[in-house]
């Protein structure tokens, strides 16, 4: 299955350009952008809704290698959308050209470090994907094992996260303008603290207690993206932004497998030691409190004091070019 690691990579290569290209095409006013990023997120959203309903109708209606067909053909039309993307392009410097890969990388990440939001936030999202990567690990074995559903009941579940996750990019706009940025941030924090509610599904009616709490917590993850997409790139300088969201998005999803691990191996030890029901109960509560320490890291960054999207990063308050400083916009 090695043939796996090249749409992985073609796919993490395909997402950091859209957030480069993507502001070119808006206003520099932060509220269309923000706008244009919940349309992307809700557009994500549905995908992830629709591709796994799609894909069990067509193993139900053809062979399996029909399906294969079908996904490929996917690709080929998402190909052809950013064949048709019309973007003017900067013309890169000499002297970017010249100075090699690992340069532009450090000046990323030292951006992205020294930035006082950009730094909390790229913590948060590491420290949650950790967190629920964990717990979208023990989830699977907590539903079959301890709850003993049945694969239609979970696949309804998870369609009722998905559903939640779609009216979530819907309503990221309208609540960050009624609450604010740094207090919509802050709510987000809900996608982990919900799941500490888990065991009150082994004395409460199990698959209510579930889809609520999967509801609830699905709800916020397309608000995260839209809002720190957006924030990103208002702060960022705009020869910096392909560099700062790559490096973003590596830290951020470095911690997506150890925490599979991790969950894979918290699941095992705690079953073995109090059994199936009591010990998935508790693990899933462990990585929902690793999810949750997210919000720690956050109000240690200020992230509640921002009300509103800043509309750049001030030249003003930049570092001298090439030096990775950032201009603190917010």
């Amino acid at each position: 299955m090695s043939w796996q690691r090249w749409p992985g990579c073609s796919r993490c290569s395909s997402t950091w350009p859209t957030s480069r290209i993507y502001p070119r095409s808006w206003p520099e006013s932060g509220e269309p952008l923000a706008q244009g990023n919940a349309r992307l997120e809700m557009s994500s959203s549905v995908s992830r809704l629709m591709g796994p309903m799609l894909g069990g109708a067509l193993l139900q209606g053809s062979a399996s290698a029909g399906a294969l067909a079908a996904n490929a053909l996917s690709f080929l039309a998402s190909m052809a959308g950013v064949v048709l993307v019309r973007s003017p392009e900067p013309t890169p410097s000499s002297h970017d050209a010249s100075t090699g890969v690992w340069r532009p990388i450090a000046e990323g990440l030292r951006f992205l470090w020294r930035h006082p939001l950009l730094r909390p936030l790229t913590l948060a999202a590491g420290l949650r994907n950790l967190g629920m990567s964990a717990v979208r690990t023990v989830l699977v074995l907590f539903l079959y094992k301890a709850l003993a559903l049945s694969p239609g009941v979970a696949g309804t579940l998870f369609t009722a996260g998905a559903l939640a996750a779609v009216a979530g990019a819907t309503l990221s706009g309208w609540l960050a303008g009624r609450l604010g940025i740094g207090r919509t941030l802050l709510l987000t924090g809900c996608e982990g603290l919900a799941w500490l509610a888990v065991p009150l599904a082994l004395v409460l009616p199990s698959v209510g207690t579930v889809v609520t709490v999967m509801v609830v917590s699905s709800l916020w993850l397309p608000i995260w993206n839209a809002v720190v997409t957006t924030l990103r790139q208002q702060v960022t300088e705009p020869r910096l932004l392909g560099r700062v969201h790559a490096t973003a998005r590596t830290i951020n999803l470095s911690t997506i497998p150890l925490g599979a691990l991790a969950g894979g191996v918290l699941a095992q030890l705690l079953s073995d030691a109090y059994g199936d029901r009591k010990g998935l109960t508790l693990a899933l509560t462990l990585c929902a409190a690793v999810a949750a320490l997210s919000l720690v890291t956050l109000l240690a960054g200020n992230i509640r004091r921002i009300r509103h999207y800043p509309n750049s990063a001030p030249a003003s308050l930049a570092g001298p070019p090439g030096d990775g400083q950032t201009a603190k916009g917010v």
